[in-house]
């Protein structure tokens, strides 16, 4: 797994309240009782770990910014990382 996911998947684990070792790429954020206002919280925590900032929803020609999976916001991230450099 990558640096990116292995963060991700910590920063998502600490605001569902859950140990890193049970959420995977795959896991979803309804599975891990993940509400909208966690999302925001969640996304405020990759921003500053990652120094990136994630677009509004809707405002990204090239993102995904629906959140469904944790796969989703690791493959959000890298490119917004990729796109940086």
């Amino acid at each position: 797994m990558s640096d990116i996911s292995e963060i991700v998947i910590e920063i998502v684990s600490k605001h569902a309240e859950e140990a890193a070792e049970s959420v995977n790429p795959t896991t979803t954020l309804d599975s891990l009782g993940i509400t909208s206002l966690n999302v925001i919280e969640i996304i405020f925590d990759i921003e500053d770990h990652f120094d990136i900032t994630i677009p509004d929803y809707g405002k990204a020609e090239n993102l995904d910014l629906n959140f469904r999976t944790i796969k989703d916001i690791i493959q959000a991230v890298s490119t917004l990382i990729e796109s940086k450099s």
